[in-house]
């Protein structure tokens, strides 16, 4: 064990010395401390209502959103066990401790050790929301503290989950096929309870949050059961928290036993998945992205953009890959996001309105904004070698991403907005909103490579994103609110709101037109 705390301790050491030696990593890092603190302190110290939490009207639509975040990552961790597994290590890891006389099973404690400290990182996220639990669900400090442990919870489930999967499933395409079954069996399960509760109720928002409810469904592993923990301790029923815990820590310990008793080496399985990740983060950092992808799923039966000239073949070239990698425009999240919208829209028409599914949208966007594409071409020589004006190439590069919403927008709002008799000034206003999003963020991922492009912790960046993206938000809210209360008029604030987002946004790319004249620190 001495290598293991050796190794922790000088990891522990050299972050340390990074911060000393790169002062603004270390501004970065007292902000973002300062911002958690500043969360967790007015999650604390906000006012909450006196109603019993048991007694809550809300607690079964808490437990159906805890159902379907649980199923979204179930899913996800299943996916990866069947590909390409689950690792708890790096590739510094693998070299320094896997050549090292130490246990195997010293080793994989020191995976899950760290894989328990990232699902803590991962889980502050839910500082955040401690103030709208407390509002809708009546959550207080105490179930903000349940919900937190119960995703950490599962978050060290699931990674332990796909690795034990791809240790019984590598090069086996039987065992892949009974793995998938059993997972359509307890979606037929599912799918069985929500259809028997809707044919009682005929209420689709019933029927929802009944089937999350059930009690079947808190006896499924894993979704079932880390759900009914939670649940357990914010209700306060504490005895049954207490059961679905050794429940959870008892599959914990049969995973881990299996991996260690297993005939197929688990140094193996997590060399490969390691192995895999490196590669592609070193791919992606030197700017080699057609490797971060796998070569047998790439298509070469067209090549050449066809259109565009000059900073303009940027944006028909982003245009070609989003079809290249999806359906026309859209990805398969804007499909879901549809699929569901639209379903919301005719299902449970009286519990929803246009505003609701526009601002969850909005919400899903500023949480899953990706960098965008144009990342990708601060990493080659193209875009720098242009001779145009760099604010033209900024604007061209990430245009993409603003054309996307607007397509996504009217695919969304038109069907919903007539759906649920919105007006026509107000399904145009939120499709114009979220344009202005886009824009606004796709200039707010622009400032923060222009100011942390170099900058290693991929985590501190974030939620710097995160800090910067509320500040420049809070022009166009105001205006927006401002507007929309003097004119007495919805629309004439979301309207406004937009226009202020776009001129943020180009002043933000006129300030940061020089990000291309600096080629050898975007390549780092």
């Amino acid at each position: 064990m001495s290598s293991i705390f050796y190794l922790w301790k000088t990891t522990f050491k050299n972050r340390l010395l990074d911060l000393k030696n790169h002062p603004s990593h270390l501004v970065v890092t007292i902000l973002v401390i300062l911002f958690f603190g500043f969360a967790l302190v007015s999650t604390v110290f906000t006012p909450g209502e006196d109603t019993p939490l048991a007694q809550s009207q809300n607690l079964p639509l808490l437990g159906a959103i805890l159902i379907g975040l649980f199923l979204f990552l179930l899913v996800t961790q299943i996916q990866k066990g069947l590909s390409s597994g689950g690792s708890f290590f790096t590739m510094a890891d693998v070299n320094l401790l896997f050549l090292a006389p130490v246990s195997p099973r010293k080793i994989l404690a020191y995976g899950l050790a760290k894989q328990v400290g990232m699902s803590l990182l991962l889980g502050f996220f839910i500082l955040f929301q401690g103030t709208t639990l407390r509002t809708i669900f009546g959550v207080g400090t105490p179930g903000l503290i349940a919900l937190f442990v119960g995703y950490c919870l599962f978050l060290v489930v699931g990674e332990i989950l796909a690795l034990a999967i791809y240790s019984y499933t590598r090069g086996e395409d039987t065992r892949r096929r009974v793995v998938r079954a059993v997972l359509y069996c307890f979606g037929f399960l599912m799918a069985a309870l929500f259809l028997t509760s809707l044919f009682k109720t005929q209420n689709f928002y019933e029927a929802l949050l009944n089937a999350a409810d059930s009690s079947l469904m808190e006896y499924i592993p894993v979704l079932g059961w880390t759900k009914a923990f939670t649940m357990g301790l914010i209700a306060g029923n504490f005895l049954k928290a207490l059961i679905f815990l050794v429940l959870l820590i008892a599959l914990i310990g049969l995973i881990i036993l299996y991996i260690c008793r297993s005939e197929s080496d688990y140094y193996e399985d997590v060399l490969q998945s390691a192995e895999k990740t490196y590669t592609t983060k070193t791919a992606a950092k030197d700017g080699r992205i057609s490797d971060t992808k796998d070569a047998s799923k790439i298509s070469r039966k067209k090549t050449g953009i066809g259109r565009g000239h000059g900073a303009s073949a940027f944006f028909f070239k982003h245009l070609l890959e989003n079809r290249r990698s999806g359906y026309l425009f859209l990805n398969q999240f804007t499909l879901i996001c549809t699929v569901v919208a639209i379903l919301a829209s005719l299902l449970a028409k009286e519990h929803i309105s246009l505003m609701l599914i526009f601002g969850m949208l909005c919400y899903l966007q500023v949480l899953t904004g990706a960098m965008g594409r144009w990342v990708k071409e601060l990493t080659l020589p193209y875009i720098y070698m242009i001779p145009q004006n760099p604010f033209k190439k900024l604007v061209f590069a990430s245009l993409e991403s603003v054309v996307d919403s607007f397509v996504s927008g009217l695919i969304i709002f038109i069907p919903c907005g007539l759906i649920l008799g919105a007006p026509a000034a107000e399904i145009i206003a939120v499709i114009a909103a979220r344009v202005g999003l886009a824009a606004l963020l796709s200039a707010g991922n622009i400032l923060i490579e222009r100011i942390l492009g170099n900058m290693q912790s991929k985590v501190l960046v974030v939620m710097l994103y995160y800090l910067i993206l509320v500040v420049l938000l809070i022009p166009g809210a105001i205006a927006g609110v401002a507007v929309g209360l003097v004119a007495g008029n919805l629309a004439a604030g979301l309207f406004v709101d937009c226009a202020v987002n776009v001129v943020i946004a180009l002043i933000i790319l006129a300030l940061c037109r020089n990000l291309l004249h600096t080629m050898e620190m975007n390549i780092q």
